[in-house]
């Protein structure tokens, strides 16, 4: 181990879904910026609507090429990733209050005991 503390990040897709769906599909998660680590937590959400949906988990594995959105090149980082998928969860009123603005807070790294305890779908 590299005595590195695994971040949790949640993976925006805004209101995408066509993104949602190949990130899912291809395993991949894809970040805009650097800094990402294997082994750092992933949750992945959408946004139809007002409201947001988590999709699903997962641990970042290993860097890959692949980038399959028609917006490819806007992806610094990319990960293998297995999702653990899950219906589309609407994220409940409590975490989305954590912070004043969860659409745009939640698009960075975050220390997951924020979280734990304000949403049943962050398990």
């Amino acid at each position: 181990m590299n005595g590195h503390t695994n971040a949790v990040y949640f993976l925006n897709c805004s209101d995408d879904e066509e993104n949602f769906n190949l990130c899912l599909e291809h395993d991949v998660a894809g970040f805009t910026s650097t800094g990402y680590e294997i082994g750092d937590l992933a949750y992945i959400i959408l946004k139809k609507g007002r409201i947001w949906y988590l999709g699903g988990k997962g641990v970042l594995e290993k860097e890959t090429d692949l980038k399959p959105w028609k917006d490819a090149a806007r992806y610094n980082s990319v990960f293998k990733i297995n999702w653990d998928v899950c219906n589309l969860t609407p994220i409940t009123e409590g975490l989305q209050h954590i912070y004043d603005n969860f659409g745009l807070a939640i698009q960075g790294k975050k220390d997951l005991r924020n979280f734990l305890g304000k949403g049943d779908e962050i398990v």
